[in-house]
């Protein structure tokens, strides 16, 4: 069985809590036998990356490799991560490679208006390939979460953990993420984190996953609405990081239509689910 979650949440109306400094951090980490393990992390400036070169190892018993990257900056973060193990006989064990990428944003926006929300679309995409024959060993995550006014959400979730010989692709699109403004701030956190295991356990075959979500996720131009609803653009000050949230950045495809001036209710602490555009094609 495929197991697939995916949530897109907007939430409404929390009570808002600002970060102490604007920050991101990218962080990869990969590890098989005979390979030895790699591990790095960067958080220092306003855009960072972090690389487990590929590697690749042939054994008489085993082949195993991959590799992982995470970059991030404000408004945008992404992760890719690779493992393959392959298992030609069946000798008394198995084998793994295991590969971790994650990246996270943390920033803090100042307004001239005391309470209100500001709306950032998040533009997110990206694909999952899967190749294997082995049974509840191998699996494959992706997830991105974010804290907003002191909350946490989950804005994508998504979850391998069994046997399958295919490929999936999650499409998403843009997802309206609401953040509340009390004393005029508010405080952003966004995460995004990859895991490829391909893990052999008892019998020959063969397992690679590949996860590509490094071009994701994207917070496209933002728009602000006081206690009424109604749309002040002029309000927002800055970020501590510099980013302007109401510019953003370029989305995947074509910018999205923009939300009408007075048509969010922002005050009603109302969950509303953003539908979500999924495809799985054959291998």
């Amino acid at each position: 069985m495929l197991a697939n979650r995916f949530a897109l949440i907007a939430l409404i109306g929390l009570v808002g809590s600002p970060v102490a400094a604007a920050t991101v951090s990218a962080t990869v980490a990969t590890q098989g036998p005979s390979t030895g393990g790699c591990s790095q992390s960067e958080n220092v400036g306003v855009s960072v990356s972090a690389t487990c070169a590929p590697v690749f190892v042939v054994t008489p018993l085993y082949s195993v490799g991959g590799s992982a990257d995470a970059r991030a900056s404000f408004g945008s973060i992404g992760v890719r991560a690779t493992a393959t193990t392959i298992t030609p006989d069946f000798i008394g064990g198995g084998s793994y490679f295991d590969a971790i990428a994650t990246s996270w944003m943390d920033d803090a926006l100042s307004f001239s208006i005391e309470t209100g929300s500001i709306v950032i679309p998040v533009d997110f995409a990206g694909g999952i390939d899967i190749i294997t024959d082995e049974r509840d060993t191998s699996r494959a995550t992706v997830n991105l979460s974010g804290v907003v006014g002191g909350q946490f959400i989950s804005i994508f979730d998504y979850y391998f953990y069994d046997n399958a010989v295919q490929s999936s692709t999650g499409s998403l699109g843009v997802t309206n993420v609401v953040v509340p403004i009390v004393n005029g701030r508010a405080g952003v956190f966004f995460s995004l984190e990859a895991r490829a295991l391909a893990n052999m356990f008892d019998e020959s075959s063969e397992s690679t996953i590949r996860i590509d979500f490094f071009s994701s996720a994207r917070l496209l131009a933002a728009q602000v609405f006081d206690a009424d609803g109604n749309r002040v653009d002029s309000a927002f000050i800055g970020s501590d990081s510099g980013f302007d949230y109401l510019r953003g950045v370029v989305p995947h495809g074509p910018a999205p239509v923009p939300l009408p001036a007075t048509g969010l209710i922002l005050a009603t602490g109302v969950v509303s689910l953003v539908a979500l555009r999924k495809k799985f094609p054959a291998a």
